[in-house]
């Protein structure tokens, strides 16, 4: 049985989040799960007036589905409340509505891939593990695998590749 809800998804800051080409811990298939990951580039969730904080290719994503569980219309045409400090314990703004539910890494050199996760050989926890993703690094001009601690989203490691690929399935275009 599924079943869809609406969910918040911000930050410690209080902006809002999406990201597309969504991944969860693969164990959780067709299970209950609380975390899911993807990738972000939209330009709307940085902070009006300051730089680009993802860099040039935007971020890496994990979302508490669990934060912000509503069950209703999306925040347009219902109220928000405001509740306490969420997934990382920041502390909330005073006038956001919402608790935290979203955490990303992000360098302002690089271009990365969407992730996928990898369990930690005998996790017990659903998000014991790393994340996996390729990156383009502008200033190397190379790309890398980037691995993520899936738990707090710090970064673990890059091994370079040694020349450019592409980054994901978008923009792979076959010659004729």
């Amino acid at each position: 049985k599924a079943s869809a809800q609406w969910l918040e998804m911000v930050d410690a800051q209080c902006r809002d989040w999406t990201f597309e080409l969504p991944r969860i811990n693969q164990g959780r298939t067709s299970k209950r799960h609380r975390y899911a990951y993807g990738f972000t580039g939209f330009a709307h969730q940085q902070p009006a007036g300051k730089p680009n904080t993802f860099g040039p290719g935007g971020g890496v994503v994990k979302m508490d589905t669990e934060a912000n569980a509503a069950a209703g219309p999306p925040p347009s045409t219902k109220p928000r409340l405001r509740t306490s400090a969420g997934l990382r314990g920041e502390p909330v703004p005073e006038n956001c509505p919402v608790n935290p539910s979203v955490v990303s890494w992000a360098s302002p050199t690089v271009f990365p891939s969407e992730p996928v996760f990898v369990p930690r050989p005998g996790a017990t926890e659903e998000d014991d593990g790393v994340l996996l993703f390729l990156g383009y690094d502008t200033i190397r001009t190379e790309s890398f695998m980037g691995v993520l601690d899936a738990t707090d989203m710090s970064e673990l490691a890059r091994v370079y590749c040694g020349s450019r690929c592409c980054v994901s399935f978008h923009g792979h275009w076959i010659p004729e």
